[in-house]
């Protein structure tokens, strides 16, 4: 019996989820470990979107800082454990973004974002990927530590951020003329289709991190 696609999501969801905690909880260098890895492979993937050796090279230097920005959150000087859930609390915020942006583009669907770039993105789901982390944050910050209108402010920019590095990435394979950007995880595609809007957000949170300390 051949699986859906569906069915082969959840089931890579279910073995991905638990190795990325795992590795992100255990120590540092089992999450540097895992973000080489990762990191690696999104830039073979990312590279085979790009001719030209310059966009090669500055996309590599994008998953790069990117993947030292996760590291560096991940031994924050808050310690270890309280790191590992900086991460995980970003990642919750990102899967949030994008998971509300794909449920608000089909329940209420509406004007297309850019459809030249992406067919399937609205201003709906533009508006789920808002809402999405800064839900998330909310719930789940102290406002005593942040400030409730400062994690309003954090969430839009994830959402927005995340989206900004999703089309990205689809206006890359909309021009190679490709659906995935590989086929490494079932249901999924490829590594650079799961973490496409997880690089810029972590990138940005990381300089503004450094630019507000």
């Amino acid at each position: 019996m051949v699986l859906s696609s569906l069915h082969k999501r959840i089931l890579s969801a279910l073995v991905l989820i638990p190795v990325a905690l795992f590795c992100l909880f255990f120590s540092s260098y089992t999450w540097a470990i895992f973000i080489a890895v990762v990191a690696a492979i999104a830039i073979f993937e990312f590279n085979k979107l790009l001719s030209s050796f310059v966009f090669r090279l500055v996309a590599s230097l994008y998953v790069l800082l990117a993947a030292l920005a996760l590291h560096d959150f991940r031994c924050d000087d808050c310690g270890e454990l309280a790191g590992g859930y900086i991460v995980l609390g970003l990642l919750a915020s990102v899967w949030a973004s994008d998971t509300c942006a794909y449920l608000f583009g089909k329940i209420i669907g509406g004007p297309k974002l850019l459809p030249k770039i992406s067919p399937n993105k609205t201003w709906a789901g533009l508006v789920g990927a808002i809402l999405g982390p800064v839900i998330i944050l909310i719930f789940f910050v102290d406002f005593g530590v942040a400030g409730f209108y400062m994690l309003v402010l954090y969430g839009a920019l994830i959402g927005v951020a995340g989206q900004i590095g999703d089309l990205s990435i689809s206006y890359l394979k909309r021009k190679k003329g490709v659906k995935d950007t590989g086929n490494i995880i079932p249901g999924h595609g490829g590594v650079l289709d799961r973490i496409d809007s997880l690089l810029l957000v972590a990138i940005i949170l990381w300089f503004l991190n450094y630019a507000l300390t």
